[in-house]
């Protein structure tokens, strides 16, 4: 029999996570283009507010929980603790749903604080809808987060699926009938496919962990460690509250208190270029998918080599991604923030280059997380958040001298004092991380030398434009690939660790 968290299990799992993040790409295009085209201008301004609210108050009213079922429903999976699970996995759920609905009414209430003057009564009408929407998001962020930590990527890409795909008719038929849609209509739509899809995915979630407590001998009431969860989680829960201090969101609203709207478009834009690459990053969207075996790294048979094995084989695959799109930012960033604007934005090169640096540092700093986590070290994770925060913060006193490029450096800064705290909070563990020095400079020297190489086939395609830096890029990319494959940034096992997950030995780097 399989395990849980075995070779077949990953590769089936890999496979769906691929095939639904595939489908849900096309679908947040989708949904974004008819946004932005059917709404009018103030209803787009007040739901771009609207889900700023909604993400603080599933963020602020969450208490943990979700840190809790990632960390421990692995856990009890592995010890066969069916029950429990069930128990975790269902009282969660509901406790959730509960909170959030208590600070839902706290915010309906609070609107008018909220949202200002601008749009008042088109807010207060349209923001029970959208909470009642969000409370609909969080149930289904709930399965997918128990479905992940049991490796059902194929009920997990299916939840969101239909979560956001059932938006997406929905909202493409009005249109398509040249039903007009206010904001109200929209949020009413989007309220109805999220309550629909968190009942359909509750159905499954109870569906799975039955199913296996069925199979179990469990007798009596499962016992749920609660001390020991919450003492994991409320510092975990501290850290991401204080991290909202040095949030993306927190630098946009400084980038235009400080340096007015025209840095904060173009800072705006290269953070919408870089929010897609990191949203759909393979290397960055694995670092959650394989969250459930750094916990199950503690059953085999020499821990610390697994762990050590995981970390720096997901540190590698970030490098080997993100050191040539910096490279090639760091480059021809200027022409490429040119092309991709359509003239808008001449000199965007290093903001692009200074954020590509900080999504690397933020998977470093991710997969740190991760080993705290397996360590139930929440503590390591306050700590190391705050230390993040004091460096940002001298980031934007310097950047009132300096300029907009010392904020960003400051955001990187942060990130790396994170990191060093949080390796100092791991090796108190037992675990001694070895920096993959060799990999990080053999892709830094092949990333340099195509990205060098671009210059003159560029020039030879006619000069800087949109189709010459599309067909230099993918001749640098494919030069990249070459190189590197000679170069074996990888040792043997991490290659046999990545192909034991995919359905054929094609990774050779």
């Amino acid at each position: 029999m399989d395990s849980p968290y075995g070779r077949r299990s990953l590769q089936r799992s890999l496979l769906h996570f691929g095939a639904g993040k595939l489908l849900g790409l096309v679908v947040g295009l989708g949904w974004m283009l008819l946004l932005v085209r059917t709404l009018p201008a103030l209803d787009y301004g007040l739901y771009v507010a609207f889900t700023g609210i909604g993400e603080l108050s599933m963020l602020g009213f969450g208490l943990g929980l979700t840190q809790i079922a990632e960390r421990y429903v692995p856990e009890l999976k592995l010890a066969g603790r069916y029950a429990e699970l069930r128990a975790l996995a269902m009282r969660g759920f509901v406790l959730r749903i509960a909170l959030l609905l208590a600070g839902s009414l706290l915010v309906v209430a609070a609107a008018p604080l909220l949202l200002g003057d601008a749009g008042r009564e088109a807010a207060r009408r349209a923001l029970p809808f959208f909470m009642v929407s969000v409370l609909g998001e969080a149930a289904g962020r709930w399965t997918e987060t128990v479905f992940d930590s049991l490796l059902l990527q194929s009920h997990s890409q299916v939840s969101i699926l239909v979560r956001y795909g059932s938006r997406l008719a929905m909202l493409a038929w009005y249109a398509h009938e040249g039903r007009p849609v206010t904001l109200q209509l929209w949020v009413m739509t989007e309220a109805a496919c999220y309550l629909a899809s968190a009942l359909f995915s509750a159905w499954l979630m109870h569906r799975v962990t039955a199913s296996d407590a069925g199979s179990a001998d469990a007798a009596g009431a499962p016992k749920l460690e609660l001390r020991r969860y919450l003492r994991f989680a409320w510092p975990s829960y501290m850290a991401e509250l204080v991290s909202l201090l040095s949030s993306l969101d927190m630098t946009k609203l400084l980038i235009a208190r400080l340096f007015g709207a025209p840095a904060a478009a173009l800072a705006g834009f290269c953070l919408s270029l870089c929010w897609m690459l990191q949203r759909y990053l393979p290397s960055f969207l694995l670092i959650g998918m394989l969250r459930p075996l750094f916990v199950s790294a503690l059953q085999a048979a020499d821990p610390p080599a697994r762990l050590t094995q995981l970390f720096n084989l997901l540190i590698k695959l970030n490098v080997f991604i993100m050191v040539p799109a910096i490279a090639l930012g760091a480059m021809h960033g200027d022409a490429l923030i040119d092309a991709l604007s359509g003239g808008r934005f001449h000199d965007g090169g290093l903001v692009l280059s200074l954020l590509l640096v900080l999504i690397l540092s933020q998977a470093v700093r991710q997969t740190l997380n991760l080993l705290a986590s397996v360590f139930e070290d929440g503590h390591g994770r306050l700590i190391s958040t705050v230390a993040g925060n004091v460096i940002f913060g001298a980031g934007v006193l310097v950047s009132t001298r300096y300029g907009l490029a010392s904020l960003l450096c400051g955001l990187v800064a942060a990130d790396l004092a994170a990191c060093a705290c949080l390796l100092w909070r791991i090796r108190g563990h037992g675990l001694r991380l070895r920096p993959p020095l060799r990999a990080v400079c053999t892709t830094a020297i092949a990333a340099a030398a195509v990205s060098w190489l671009m210059q003159p086939l560029i020039a030879a395609l006619g000069g800087p434009g949109a189709w010459s830096l599309l067909a230099s890029t993918a001749a640098a990319g494919l030069g990249y690939l070459i190189l590197t494959a000679a170069l074996k940034p990888f040792d043997a096992a991490e290659r046999n660790v990545v192909n034991s997950m995919i359905p054929r030995k094609l990774f050779i780097w």
